[in-house]
């Protein structure tokens, strides 16, 4: 693997998600597997599902699209990309498995304007059973517009 791009990963994963590196794929329901499936088909135009081969105790980060045959990896998308995957992950996991309190620095770096929204969205939801808390630098209206209640 590119060295760059396992740095890459690596940040995100430790910086922002340290409560994830210990969930196992195996150890999500069917039904969480699903919703992430659907909130990432929501972002990502054509995602069909992830790809999840295993190669010396890791899984692999990959997806197939309705539109090829190929599978594409983590290393052919953005910083903005992984992150939402990461928060995605994170904010559908069941609620048995989610911390008490959710801290989140930054989390819109990155991505896409719809993709915010969308995390805002499911931020407020966790919100609603979990202490979540946000810390942004944005100033525009439509980014406070998303993140307060």
């Amino acid at each position: 693997m590119d060295d760059g791009l396992h740095a890459r990963i690596e940040s995100i994963r430790i910086r922002g998600f340290r409560s994830l590196a210990d969930v196992q794929v195996t150890d999500l329901p069917p039904v969480a597997v699903l919703m992430i499936c659907r909130h990432v088909g929501r972002i990502l135009p054509g995602f069909d599902g992830f790809v999840l081969e295993e190669r010396c105790g890791k899984v692999l980060l990959q997806w197939s699209t309705r539109h090829s045959a190929k599978t594409f990896g983590a290393h052919l998308t953005s910083d903005g990309s992984l992150r939402f995957f990461a928060l995605v992950t994170l904010l559908d996991l069941p609620p048995a498995m989610l911390p008490d309190v959710i801290l989140l620095d930054e989390p819109e770096l990155g991505m896409h304007p719809t993709a915010v929204d969308l995390v805002a969205e499911m931020v407020k939801a966790v919100g609603h059973t979990r202490q979540a808390v946000v810390a942004t630098q944005h100033r525009s209206s439509s980014m406070r517009s998303s993140w307060t209640r």
